[in-house]
């Protein structure tokens, strides 16, 4: 009897679930310490999103910070009104036209 392929612990890893986030932003919440839905509401989506800037630099956009606040309301990213879009950007320290 043949056993099957072995494979890394990170393609066997279960993924969040959150809504909005793929697999590269779930690595980066990862690599910040957050392993759950539980974990990023401790953090909150501003607070995660720095960290992650920190670590990724430029390749963290804004969509990743309105990403980050839906999964936690339930809101898709792009649905986002302009208030809640330019009160995310206000938190997390960001004039109007950074990281656009």
């Amino acid at each position: 009897m043949s056993r099957p392929p072995r494979t890394s612990a990170s393609r066997t890893r279960k993924r969040l679930g959150l809504p909005n986030l793929g697999p590269v932003s779930e690595r980066w919440l990862r690599a910040i310490g957050v392993e759950s839905e539980a974990d990023l509401r401790a953090m909150g989506a501003v607070e995660a999103f720095g960290r992650i800037t920190v670590r990724e630099g430029r390749a963290a956009s804004l969509n990743l910070l309105y990403s980050l606040h839906g999964a936690l309301t339930g809101q898709r990213w792009d649905e986002l009104t302009p208030e809640v879009k330019a009160r995310l950007r206000r938190e997390a320290g960001l004039k109007e036209n950074d990281r656009e």
